[in-house]
Parts: C-alpha cells; sequence; structure tokens
C-alpha cells in the first residue's frame, strides 16, 4: 500500500472508531430525550385536570354577588308575596338544573328585621343561632315548618339579617342545606 492510501484508510477507521464511540456513549449511557418527553406525555395524559366553572351572580340594586356552578343551577330574579308582611318583596331563586324546588331563595324582604325575626319563630320550630353572612351578624333557624307545607319537605332552614336598611331571608330546603352553605360563604357585600 502506499503512503496515501495508508493515511485515509486510518483517517476513516480512527472516525469510524470514535463515531461509533460518542454514538454508544450518547444512547447508551445517558436517558434520550425521546424517552424523557414519552413519560411526560404519559404523566400528562394518565392525569386528569378538574375545571370548576363558578359563575358570579350580582345584584347592583342591593350591593351584593355570589358565586355559584351554572352547570348545577340557574338563577332568576322576580317578585314574590312572601315575608311577614305578606307584601311583594324581590326575590333572587337559586334552582338547581332538572328540580322543581328551589336550591336557594334570597328575599329581600319589605318588613322590618323585627317582623321578619318574629315571624321566623312562627314559620320554623326548631334551633335558633346566631351566625355571619359576609361579617354580618345574622340569626339561622333550622327546622320544621309549621304552616303552608310546601311539596318540596317540611324541614327548612333561614337565615334573617339586615344590611344597609334591607332586610334579607334566605331560605333552603333541609336537602339543600350545603347549596345554602356554600351560598353563604360566597356572598359579598
Amino acid at each position: 500500500m502506499n503512503k496515501t492510501t495508508t493515511v485515509i484508510v486510518t483517517a476513516v477507521i480512527t472516525a469510524l472508531i470514535v463515531g461509533g464511540g460518542i454514538y454508544w456513549y450518547t444512547t447508551s449511557l445517558s436517558p434520550t430525550s425521546n424517552e424523557s418527553v414519552s413519560e411526560v406525555e404519559t404523566n400528562e395524559t394518565t392525569t386528569p385536570v378538574e375545571t370548576i366553572s363558578e359563575t358570579t351572580y350580582k345584584n347592583d340594586k342591593y350591593g351584593f354577588s355570589f358565586n355559584y356552578d351554572p352547570e348545577k343551577y340557574s338563577v332568576a330574579e322576580s317578585r314574590s308575596r312572601s315575608g311577614a308582611t305578606g307584601d311583594e318583596s324581590d326575590l333572587i331563586r337559586m334552582t338547581a338544573i332538572g328540580e322543581s324546588c328551589p336550591a336557594v331563595d334570597i328575599f329581600v324582604s319589605t318588613a322590618t328585621l323585627e317582623q321578619e325575626l318574629n315571624d321566623l319563630e312562627f314559620r320554623i320550630s326548631g334551633d335558633t343561632v346566631q351566625t355571619t353572612v359576609d361579617g354580618i351578624s345574622a340569626t339561622k333557624r333550622s327546622g320544621d315548618i309549621t304552616e303552608h307545607l310546601p311539596p318540596c319537605g317540611s324541614e327548612k332552614t333561614e337565615v334573617v339579617f339586615e344590611h344597609e336598611g334591607n332586610v334579607f331571608v334566605i331560605t333552603a330546603f333541609k336537602n339543600w342545606e350545603s347549596s345554602l352553605d356554600e351560598m353563604l360563604e360566597s356572598i359579598d357585600f
């Protein structure tokens, strides 16, 4: 062999050995980026992500808002003849989708706080406790309804309080107490 051929063959063999060593090192000693990406993608697709869709009901007339899940509840405003005086009061009703009975009612009463508290004792026989709604002192009574038994049940909870001259009566039947509690926690004046 001549000298030029020997140099070329040696260079090719050296290049193959060095290239093969680099290839072997990168594939067998360190994890490939494809394996890492595959593991991450597998973990991401097997871990479900929960999303909570909340909507805020806002009442500018009385200056309050609360959060609710629009996939579970609908909220409507109307007038209602209810409360201590029997006069029409504003009513905000949150009803579970597909249900006929309201989950939670908010009456903004035309009666005084004293009238509503006296009426509360007449309407529900049960335990009365003091509580707060967004830092506002309130009276909460749970028990059996003593008059006009509705088809939605005979046990009810009512929360009565006054804020900025308006008397609020928030009610829920026994099977909707958790909805009442959630609303009371999220209500903001």
